[in-house]
């Protein structure tokens, strides 16, 4: 419950403003005022929000505080009870999936330029309209067969694709020189 998400000896039923302020990350405290201050002043009920705390160990632990306020005839908060989540997993997860949707758009954007050069050197070396659609459409399906070639994998002995891959890939002109890292082996020009 709250008092072993917050650190706090078991049983405990109320924990001071100013104990719980020193624990929430100090990122977080001037927009936690702020959205207190603006339940307060519409007169909210209800008032949930996010945010970090920061344990006695260093670790940064993600909260969701849900809470119900009750006012007086003035207007007044006079009480807030509610529940805090931990919802660190919850966050870890959305931030794995936001770097998983990054590195998708960083391949398909990379995959798109890889057609551009294909479609470019196809055309360069077919002259009709009809030879330069056939040859392109068997060189787009030939990438659409191939593993994914990304230089990174060019880093990791257990990814490696091997050089004879490789200069196959170059002598069917879909890749060249321009995307062999530096630390990679010597691969042969293409025409």
């Amino acid at each position: 419950g709250y008092a072993t998400i917050h650190g706090l000896a078991e049983g405990t039923e109320e924990f001071p403003r100013e104990e719980w302020r020193a624990r929430v990350h100090p990122d977080d405290l001037g927009r936690l005022d702020a959205l207190r201050d603006q339940a307060f002043a519409e007169r909210c009920r209800e008032h949930n929000t996010e945010y970090r705390i920061v344990g006695p160990d260093g670790k940064v632990q993600w909260i969701e505080s849900r809470v119900l306020v009750s006012y007086n005839g003035d207007g007044r908060p006079t009480r807030m009870v509610g529940v805090n989540i931990d919802v660190t997993g919850r966050k870890r997860a959305e931030q794995h999936q936001r770097l998983l949707i990054a590195e998708l758009d960083h391949r398909v954007k990379n995959v798109l330029a890889s057609v551009v050069v294909v479609a470019r050197r196809t055309s360069e070396k077919n002259g009709s309209t009809a030879d330069f659609i056939e040859a392109l459409d068997r060189r787009i399906k030939s990438m659409a067969d191939a593993p994914v070639i990304d230089p990174v994998l060019f880093n990791d002995s257990e990814n490696w694709v091997g050089e004879c891959y490789f200069t196959e890939l170059c002598a069917m002109g879909l890749v060249g020189p321009w995307v062999v890292p530096d630390y990679a082996p010597d691969y042969p020009e293409v025409a």
